[in-house]
């Protein structure tokens, strides 16, 4: 799908499958989030308890956590840093436990909340189906925009080594898909609210995938 950027031309070995191994044998993990609408986040995580088999426990008026489930402890919360006040220390503008939780509820229908699991190995993401399928149940729904972000899935992924090698080959990665994941933002057939950073200099880029 990607075969040039520009004039660099990838190699047929850069497409296949990434080693499921991390460095010290283990299987390599992932940490999952996924944003959605819908219920709040107690709701969201006392059906997670009653459909994994966890328990829900109070981090904040909206924030809780799953503990128990067969993959691991599950943080269910508002996706608004400020109305966590006590687990965000470095905001500038810190607000009162009694605002943080008055601020949560009036922004509800309007900010994301986000599931987010502790790292699972690689080979048990189809298992989260039955997360997202509880969820859903539950009510939450949602994709694409909500006013000025988008609702996301994100991958935490585990490197397999933390070497040279290894950080400069996912650089190297990202580099070559790089102008045409921003040409399909471009052209719209990916969609976007947000706005995209900065591109890295051509010049750059062709210093990082020069073979030599």
């Amino acid at each position: 799908m990607f075969g040039v950027m520009n004039d660099i031309a990838i190699a047929p070995e850069a497409l296949s499958s990434p080693p499921l191994l991390a460095a010290d044998g283990s299987l390599r993990r992932v940490g999952v989030e996924v944003e959605f609408l819908g219920p709040s986040a107690r709701i969201a995580a006392e059906a997670l308890a009653h459909d994994l088999g966890g328990a829900c426990e109070t981090v904040d008026p909206h924030a809780f956590k799953v503990t128990g489930t067969h993959l691991g402890d599950l943080l269910i919360e508002t996706d608004l840093r400020h109305v966590h006040p006590d687990r965000h220390p470095e905001l500038g503008l810190r607000l009162d436990r009694r605002v943080a939780a008055w601020l949560g509820t009036l922004a509800s229908p309007f900010v994301p909340r986000e599931l987010i699991t502790a790292p699972i190995p690689t080979t048990r993401l189809p298992e989260m189906d039955t997360v997202v399928e509880s969820l859903r149940a539950a009510g939450a729904y949602g994709r694409a925009a909500v006013l000025w972000d988008s609702l996301g899935l994100h991958f935490n992924i585990d490197p397999p080594r933390l070497d040279a090698a290894t950080v400069t080959a996912f650089l190297k990665a990202m580099l070559l898909v790089s102008d045409q994941l921003r040409h399909e933002i471009a052209c719209g057939s990916v969609r976007r609210t947000f706005v995209l950073p900065p591109d890295y200099p051509q010049a750059y880029k062709r210093r990082v995938l020069n073979p030599d």
